[in-house]
C-alpha cells in the first residue's frame, strides 16, 4: 500500500519514513471505521460546514493594471500570459 502511495504521490520515501505513513494510515482508516458507525438516519447531506446564505456584493468592473506593470517583475511572458517551465521539471 504504502508503495502505491508512493508512486501516486512521486515520492521516494525510506525505511523509517514507510514505517511511520504506515502507522499513521493505519491510525487514519481506523478512524474511518468508527465513522462508518455513526448513525446519520435523517441527517442531510452537507457539502460545506456553513450555510451559504451569506450576502454577496455584485461584481464591478474597475481599472486593471497595464500590462508592463503586471509583467515587470517577471522572466517569462507570451503576449499576456505568465510563461513558466513545465510542472516537474528542473
Amino acid at each position: 500500500m504504502i508503495e502505491k502511495l508512493e508512486k501516486l504521490a512521486s515520492l521516494r520515501l525510506g525505511e523509517e519514513e514507510r514505517k511511520k505513513l504506515l502507522e499513521d494510515v493505519k491510525e487514519i482508516l481506523h478512524w474511518v471505521e468508527i465513522l462508518k458507525e455513526v448513525d446519520t438516519e435523517g441527517v442531510l447531506p452537507t457539502t460545506h460546514p456553513f450555510l451559504s446564505s451569506l450576502p454577496l456584493r455584485e461584481d464591478k468592473p474597475g481599472v486593471s493594471l497595464p500590462d508592463e506593470e503586471i509583467f515587470k517583475n517577471t522572466k517569462g511572458r507570451s503576449g499576456r500570459f505568465f510563461k513558466i517551465r513545465r510542472p516537474g521539471w528542473r
